[in-house]
């Protein structure tokens, strides 16, 4: 696969992660009762989709729109800041939906969705993560090809 190819799909991560330990956690429940940690954890990753898959759905189209003719090192820059443009796009689509809602914008920052932005942050960078270790491991094994320039490898 094409080092481009592999750089645009890793934008579905975030949404295929998720049906993933879904499926997994359904998976193990039918064999036997798994570990509280394991349990916690998958469902952790699978309701992350639940409740931020439509907007990442969202901004990962825009995203890859805007980086579509670019070149790697910009989709590899644009990997690092993903996470935090995504929290910030998240912050506006809540707080657009409190004052629809008729709520106070002091709704959006309450203790308790403030942990879950700092949550979605360390999610985020997970993915980031997953990806340039994937990034890694395929070009290691001969699965992710960059074109002959050596410029196309750096960030």
């Amino acid at each position: 696969m094409r080092a481009r190819t592999f750089w645009r799909a890793s934008l579905a991560l975030p949404l295929v992660c998720p049906v993933i330990a879904l499926g997994v956690m359904w998976g193990i429940a039918k064999i036997g009762e798994p570990p509280l940690v394991v349990t916690q954890a998958l469902v952790t990753i699978g309701m992350s989709g639940y409740l931020l898959g439509i907007p990442y759905a969202l901004f990962a189209l825009i995203l890859l729109a805007a980086l579509w003719s670019r070149s790697l090192s910009v989709y590899r820059r644009a990997a690092l800041v993903a996470p935090i443009l995504f929290d910030l796009v998240f912050i506006a689509i809540v707080a657009i939906y409190s004052l629809v809602r008729h709520g106070e914008m002091a709704q959006v920052f309450t203790s308790g969705l403030r942990s879950f932005y700092l949550f979605e942050l360390v999610l985020g960078y997970s993915y980031v993560g997953l990806v340039f270790a994937g990034d890694w491991l395929f070009t290691r094994l001969n699965l992710v090809q960059y074109a002959g320039s050596g410029s196309e490898r750096s960030a």
